[in-house]
């Protein structure tokens, strides 16, 4: 199995930007990564497409390396 990578998007109030950034990593056909979004207190527009792409899973604001598991960022 290939290595992991981790993919970290930063984001602050701009959930049409994410949402295109989210929908062009899902149509990749490598599967071998990861996607932290790092949330910077963005309002609930944002919070809510965060919600929708992984539920239960809280997007991390000033701690994405430490969230991210790939070999490689």
């Amino acid at each position: 199995m290939a290595d992991l990578i981790s993919v970290i998007v930063t984001t602050l109030d701009r959930p049409d930007a994410l949402d295109a950034v989210l929908r062009s990593l899902a149509r990749q056909s490598d599967r071998g990564f990861e996607v932290v979004v790092a949330d910077d207190g963005s309002g609930p527009a944002t919070a809510a497409l965060i919600a929708n792409w992984k539920p239960g899973r809280s997007s991390a604001a000033f701690a994405p390396l430490k969230s991210a598991t790939g070999r490689s960022v």
